[in-house]
C-alpha cells in the first residue's frame, strides 16, 4: 500500500521528514514539515489521525526534527527548539517537556526508553556525547544517560550523519552514520548500558559496494552519494544510498542487504528512502519526487528484489 498528495492537507503528504512504523505493522506514523506534522495511517493507507500545530502552547511544536514510535502506541517527536513531546496513535498528548536540553536529530523506541541522536554537551565542555538513553519518569520528569562520547571514536560521529535508527527485534536500535567518509551502522541493544559499532569483518555496510571511496560526500555531483536509509530485516538490515544523477530525475538509489556476514546489492532507478523495517512485518519507503509518498512494502517483496 502507499499513502501520497491529494486535495486535503490534512491528508495528503507535502514534505516527508521522516516515517515510522508500529511493532505490528498496523500503522506506520510520518513526520511532515508542515502542520499538522504528524499523520497516522493504518495499514490499508487510510488516515487515522492527523494532530502537531505549528506554535509554542501545549501539544504544538516548531521545525520537528525526528520521529520514533514505540511498541504499537507510543510515538516520540523531537522539535528544533528542543521541546519533547509522546503522544497516542489517536495524537493524546501523553508526556511533554520544553526542552531536551540538546539537539535530537534522530531517535527510536527501545523497550521503556527511548533513544535519542543528537550532541549534548557538558556545561563549559568542549566535547559531545551523541547517544542518549532518555526515559520519561512517573513524576513526569526526563532522565537522560549518555553514551558513545566523541572522544571514544575522535570527532567522526560529530561528522556524521545518524539515519533512521530503527528498533530490532532482539531487541534493539541500529543507527547508520558516517565514520568520516565510509558509512557505519551502530548497534545498541535495550538491555545494554553502551552501544557498540558492527564491526568491519562482520556483518555491515563496509564490506558492500557502499565503502567505495568517496561514497559519502557532501556534494551533488553525478555520481555522488548519499545516504538513504535503514531498515531492519530478519536476519540482518538493509541500507540504501542515493547515487545523484546529471540532472533532475536521473538519480538511481543503490539497496543493499546485509544478512548472515554478506551484502547484496541492487540498483534502482530514481530517488528512495528506506525509513524503517519490522523482521516479519514489513519494510517503510518512500520518495520525494516527483511527488512524496510513502510506501509499505512486504518483507518478501523487498528481499526479492536481490
Amino acid at each position: 500500500m502507499s499513502a501520497g498528495p491529494d486535495a486535503d492537507p490534512k491528508t495528503s503528504l507535502s514534505r516527508v521528514i521522516t516515517a515510522r512504523m508500529t511493532d505490528d505493522g498496523g500503522h506506520f506514523v510520518v513526520l511532515e514539515g508542515f502542520a499538522p506534522f504528524l499523520k497516522v495511517f493504518r495499514r490499508n493507507g487510510s488516515l487515522r489521525a492527523a494532530f502537531l500545530r505549528s506554535g509554542d502552547g501545549p501539544g504544538e511544536m516548531r521545525t520537528p526534527t525526528a520521529l520514533a514510535v514505540s511498541g504499537d502506541t507510543a510515538i516520540l517527536v523531537l522539535g528544533g527548539n528542543g521541546r519533547t513531546a509522546v503522544y497516542s496513535l489517536d495524537g493524546a498528548l501523553l508526556h511533554e517537556v520544553p526542552a531536551l536540553g540538546f539537539p535530537g536529530l534522530a531517535a527510536a523506541g527501545c523497550g521503556p526508553d527511548w533513544i535519542v541522536y543528537g550532541p549534548r554537551f557538558q556545561q563549559g565542555g568542549r566535547s559531545a556525547q551523541w547517544l542518549h538513553r532518555v526515559r520519561f519518569r512517573a513524576d513526569g520528569a526526563l532522565s537522560v544517560t549518555s553514551a558513545f562520547p566523541d572522544t571514544a571514536v575522535t570527532s567522526r560521529l560529530a561528522g556524521g550523519l545518524a539515519y533512521g535508527g530503527v528498533s530490532t527485534p532482539e531487541p534493539g536500535v541500529l543507527f547508520r552514520h558516517t565514520l568520516g567518509r565510509k558509512p557505519g551502522v551502530l548497534a545498541w541493544p535495550c538491555g545494554n548500558p553502551e552501544p557498540h559499532l558492527l564491526p568491519a569483518s562482520g556483518p555491515g555496510p563496509e564490506g558492500s559496494s557502499a565503502a567505495a571511496p568517496g561514497a559519502v560526500v557532501m556534494s551533488a555531483d553525478p555520481g555522488a552519494r548519499a545516504l538513504a536509509g535503514l531498515a531492519a530485516v530478519a536476519g540482518g538490515y538493509a541500507t540504501a544510498d542515493l547515487i545523484f544523477g546529471n540532472g533532475t530525475g536521473n538519480d538511481r538509489t543503490e539497496f543493499i542487504l546485509v544478512r548472515g556476514g554478506r551484502s547484496s546489492s541492487v540498483q534502482v532507478q530514481g530517488s528512495y528512502m528506506l525509513w524503517d523495517g519490522k523482521p516479519g512485518v514489513g519494510i517503510l519507503a518512500g520518495t520525494r519526487y516527483p511527488v512524496p509518498r510513502v510506501f509499505l512494502l512486504s518483507e518478501a517483496d523487498f528481499v526479492s528484489l536481490f
